[in-house]
């Protein structure tokens, strides 16, 4: 099968998993940027997660021909990890029959690690392949000698869409000189009417959300909040997300005399998000790279999202974090584990309103180059070469 134009055949939307809940982006692929011409394919789907109203192709249920097996097979690998079947021939040659039968042209994976699984099977089918990187395929896969090579095997691919500049550079540096390689975050939603903050309030609320893990270093953003909290009473945050790092930030919290200052509100649905956005005064965020694997952030969508919801940003210089937050514009950011100087920059936007209000209206400004509009542009011209 030649290559075709994205017009005429079916774009193929790869994912390692689908339905992730902080993963919406996947949904959006599959329902807007192709609308009525697209299909899924993917390894795993979560029993509660999202369905879509595309055709689907699921790998294990391929190689195992039914979805009881694969269930049992899934638990296997939780167990005893045992890895991916994308390398199976047979499933190679049902997924192969499957963009045939969908008249699928562009292939689009998401994360390089899925993209080198199947970038066989798509070079014998004779399709564009364009893949989007994230975060952890971007960054610890980066510190793995087999995946450097599996990636260097890719050069062939037709294009490489990042989340940042950051993450440019890493892949060119690497060796992928060849391929060309876009920075474009994933797209957000940019509220219609952003709440004005017309006067000082007496209360300052600070908003963080996301997984409790350890490149979101929740421990280190609470006590450079409750370090500024000793000298501003006026100050509170509000943290919502869940994850493995919960229960230690609970046990820290239950022995501080000014754990009052601080609300654990557990895993949020995306609508109370962008509401607690809209309350809130300041977005709060201590992002490292993680000690023991090398994960990193992409270009974090909460940062872009409570920007787009005219909120300044205190962040560290991490990963793609300074391409979304121009320092001492639109935020303030810190270098990573440096607790004193986030609280310093709690303190300094904490007592000052008007920093505030300037702050975050170049925050709202910047936040409209990361639209969904935007990349959804990008993305489509890109898919059509």
């Amino acid at each position: 099968m030649d290559k075709k134009n994205p017009k005429q055949g079916k774009l193929a939307v790869v994912v390692p998993h689908s339905g992730q809940p902080t993963e919406t982006f996947i949904r959006r692929y599959c329902e807007q940027l192709a609308p009525g011409n697209t299909v899924l394919v993917h390894f795993y789907h979560g029993a509660d997660a999202w369905v879509p109203d595309c055709p689907t192709f699921f790998l294990q249920d391929a190689f195992f021909g039914s979805a009881k097996l694969a269930r049992v097979y899934r638990a296997m690998q939780k167990t005893l990890g045992i890895g991916s079947l994308f390398g199976d021939p047979y499933t190679a040659d049902c997924l192969l029959r499957f963009f045939q039968r969908e008249n699928v042209s562009v292939v689009f994976s998401q994360y390089l690690v899925t993209a080198w699984n199947i970038h066989r099977v798509v070079r014998r089918a004779g399709l564009q392949h364009v893949v989007r990187g994230h975060g952890f395929d971007v960054s610890s896969c980066l510190d793995n000698p087999i995946w450097r090579k599996r990636y260097l095997d890719m050069q062939d691919v037709d294009a490489i869409v990042v989340p940042s500049p950051f993450q440019l550079e890493r892949l060119r540096s690497l060796g992928l000189q060849n391929v060309p390689i876009h920075a474009i975050p994933c797209g957000i939603d940019i509220p219609q009417d952003i709440p004005v903050k017309s006067q000082p309030k007496n209360l300052v609320e600070f908003f963080f959300v996301g997984r409790l893990v350890p490149k979101k270093a929740p421990l280190l953003l609470v006590e450079a909040f409750l370090m500024a909290a000793e000298k501003n009473p006026n100050i509170r945050l509000a943290m919502g997300g869940d994850g493995p790092l919960a229960s230690g930030l609970r046990d820290f919290l239950k022995g501080h005399p000014l754990r009052d200052r601080v609300h654990l509100l557990g895993r949020l649905d995306h609508s109370d998000v962008l509401k607690r956005m809209a309350a809130s005064d300041v977005y709060i965020q201590h992002s490292v790279t993680d000690s023991e694997t090398g994960d990193q952030e992409g270009a974090p969508v909460a940062i872009m999202e409570a920007m787009a919801n005219g909120l300044p940003i205190v962040s560290t210089r991490h990963s793609g974090i300074p391409f979304l937050v121009k320092d001492g514009q639109s935020g303030l950011l810190s270098n990573e584990s440096d607790v004193q100087a986030m609280a310093q920059n709690i303190s300094k936007l904490a007592g000052n309103w008007e920093l505030r209000v300037q702050m975050g209206r170049s925050a709202l400004l910047r936040a409209k180059d990361f639209s969904w509009e935007s990349e959804k542009k990008e993305m489509q011209k890109i898919l059509q070469n």
